[in-house]
């Protein structure tokens, strides 16, 4: 069986992500607001709706300031 060895800057991401999952599990839980909670609920009971609206804007790939199609989609969401 053949030993591979990771490149010297694997070891080092490896380290970084092994720490970050440290802190974010360590790390105690920001308070919701009632604000955050109204929110978060929101787009719970909308989750299809967003998920289709997020397609169809990835589908229609307009240039970057000419996207027409893809605001009036989301303006159409905030409308609702």
């Amino acid at each position: 069986m053949r030993k591979t060895s990771m490149p010297p800057f694997s070891h080092s991401l490896l380290l970084i992500l092994t720490l970050n999952i440290c802190v974010a599990v360590s790390s105690p839980k920001p308070r919701w607001t009632t604000e955050k909670r109204t929110a978060a609920k929101w787009v719970d009971d909308n989750e299809k709706m967003l998920t289709n609206a997020s397609r169809q804007v990835w589908e229609l790939s307009e240039l970057a300031l000419k996207e027409e199609k893809s605001s009036w989609i989301l303006s159409d969401i905030l409308k609702r």
